[in-house]
């Protein structure tokens, strides 16, 4: 038996060099990643499957990719293939009023054709169609659309076909990369000026190129597609991992089920309701925030000391005595000396008197 590691590294394949973000890994995809999405129509776009309880094939996908209007691309085009695979080639030469896109006729198994519309959102440039394409209905090779809001910095994964130089439209898996925000509730224009608009977005830092649109915008170690990708850079441009004005962005899936969830969900599509707990990016070290400047302490004023209280003067008292001019006198001696004092001040009034 190999040895795991052997077999991981045989499984993965080389990393890429170009990255839309420094932190950014490109690789191949392994087996299982290659089996959930699809090469789509027109403009090599990438398609991915969903999850469903009726037992058919459902893609998910850009709206831009069908030039805005998949019901046309859905009758008279129609293609996709499943995995990687692309070639220049022949029209209708099966003579089924369908064009035989890029040379690939009906007889390959990887191939498969749209077969009606399930919901269309320009708004948000997002749309989910059945397929006449034999592909498992549920379980590993299928994505469920995310009915919840994602939170700041979880991890994501994104698989695609980009078409820069360095992977030149091979399948490709970007890793190593998370959300820079939540839903954005603001109308985001991209492509030509006055083109297209669209009435939320998310941004994050996984690198992501012409061929990604349609893709699924996954979380790390989850089958929960979050978004999808609907804007990218057309150049390699290396930027800081959390470059906000520079960043990819993502078509929230909330907001689509939102929208359309009668029509998702009378189809038997699967929608995840919550999002499990994720191991976050460590955040970056921070400097420690230096305190404001303020005046030197001042040692506080003293409190003022009470002061002591007067002594209350000390009788000692003596049964039936009292303390009068510093000498104990009795009751009776006192009273004797008031009758005295009173009998004095009369004569001296009736003296002046006369």
């Amino acid at each position: 038996m190999a040895c795991a590691a052997d077999t991981d590294a045989e499984r993965l394949g080389a990393v890429s060099s170009a990255q839309m973000f420094e932190q950014a890994v490109r690789r191949d995809p392994t087996e299982l990643e290659r089996s959930r999405v699809a090469r789509i129509g027109y403009a090599s776009c990438t398609g991915f499957f969903l999850e469903n309880t009726s037992g058919t094939t459902f893609v998910a996908s850009a709206l831009h990719c069908f030039y805005w209007d998949a019901e046309n691309w859905c009758a008279t085009n129609g293609w996709l293939r499943v995995g990687d695979g692309f070639t220049d080639g022949a029209s209708d030469e099966d003579g089924d009023g369908r064009d035989d896109a890029y040379g690939y006729g009906e007889d390959d198994p990887n191939d498969g054709w749209c077969s009606r519309i399930i919901a269309a959102e320009p708004t948000l440039d997002i749309v989910v169609f059945e397929a006449d394409l034999p592909h498992p209905a549920e379980g590993d090779s299928t994505f469920r659309l995310a009915a919840y809001e994602p939170k700041v910095q979880t991890r994501a994964v994104l698989t695609g076909f980009p078409s820069d130089d360095d992977r030149d439209s091979k399948i490709t898996t970007s890793e190593n990369c998370w959300l820079l925000s939540g839903v954005n509730r603001y109308p985001l224009q991209y492509g030509a000026p006055g083109s297209h608009i669209i009435d939320a977005n998310i941004k994050h830092n996984c690198s992501a190129f012409p061929g990604n649109s349609g893709g699924p915008f996954s979380i790390e170690g989850t089958r929960d597609a979050i978004g999808v990708v609907v804007a990218a850079a057309s150049e390699p441009k290396v930027s800081a991992s959390n470059d906000l004005m520079y960043a990819a962005t993502s078509s929230p899936t909330s907001a689509f089920v939102a929208l359309h969830r009668a029509a998702l969900e009378e189809a038997g599509i699967v929608l995840s309701a919550s999002q499990d707990p994720v191991t976050l990016p460590a955040p970056a070290a921070r400097a420690p925030v230096p305190a404001p400047p303020s005046a030197p302490p001042t040692a506080p004023s003293p409190r003022p000391t009470p002061a002591e209280p007067s002594a209350a003067p000390t009788v000692e008292a003596s049964a039936g005595c009292s303390a009068v001019g510093g000498r104990d006198v009795t009751n009776g001696e006192a009273a004797m000396a008031l009758l005295a004092l009173v009998a004095f001040l009369r004569r001296r009034v009736t003296r002046a008197s006369r």
